[in-house]
């Protein structure tokens, strides 16, 4: 099929479509244009062109009544989008703050490990330990209000992508369940709740 075959065939699929479907559509073109012109693999010369003449072609004279349906459609499509683009970067912001937070959190127990070796080796084994379980008791109120944080960080993360708005435009933020910065050691050895 040649490249003028393909535009006509595409345009014909484009004139099947009612006001509400073309909305449809023209939301999603938008948004993929926004993509290719962000990654480079369109200019907005070309896509200010392809629009254009989509409006030529479809809506330039479109009666009143369906433009008003297209409008309707078109709108809600690209909320939908832009609310699942929202979410996504909300949900990575939340990532960031988590990550930093545990960096904390990894700071203060490095910190702790390093004193208890410095200052302690000279005692004998119980005064050591007896020392060493002090500054581990001061590292985990150091880190309580970091503890803290991350908790709350973590169940408004899981509420957030769960929220039933999602289901309710349609399309969820894309999350994965993130990994912890924090070691299994730190973990245990702080008693740090995780999820």
């Amino acid at each position: 099929m040649s490249l003028t075959q393909l535009s006509r065939a595409t345009d014909k699929l484009i004139s099947e479509l009612n006001p509400e479907e073309l909305g449809r559509y023209v939301a999603e073109l938008t948004d993929q244009y926004g993509k290719d012109i962000t990654s480079g693999r369109m200019t907005r010369d070309a896509a200010t062109w392809e629009m254009n003449l989509l409006f030529e072609k479809r809506l330039k004279y479109m009666p009143a009544g369906d433009y008003i349906k297209f409008l309707l459609a078109q709108n809600a499509a690209t909320t939908k989008i832009l609310m699942k683009v929202i979410g996504e970067k909300d949900l990575e912001i939340m990532d960031l703050k988590m990550s930093l937070i545990e960096l904390a959190i990894t700071r203060i127990a490095c910190t702790e490990r390093i004193l208890s070796v410095m200052n302690f080796s000279s005692l004998d084994h119980t005064e050591a330990d007896a020392k060493r379980e002090e500054c581990i008791q001061e590292a985990r109120e150091d880190m309580k209000p970091f503890v803290d944080r991350l908790t709350a960080l973590r169940m408004e993360y899981e509420e957030y992508a769960a929220d039933g708005v999602w289901a309710e435009i349609g399309k969820a933020p894309e999350h994965a369940k993130r990994d912890s910065l924090l070691t299994e050691e730190i973990v245990e050895k702080y008693g740090i709740p995780h999820t």
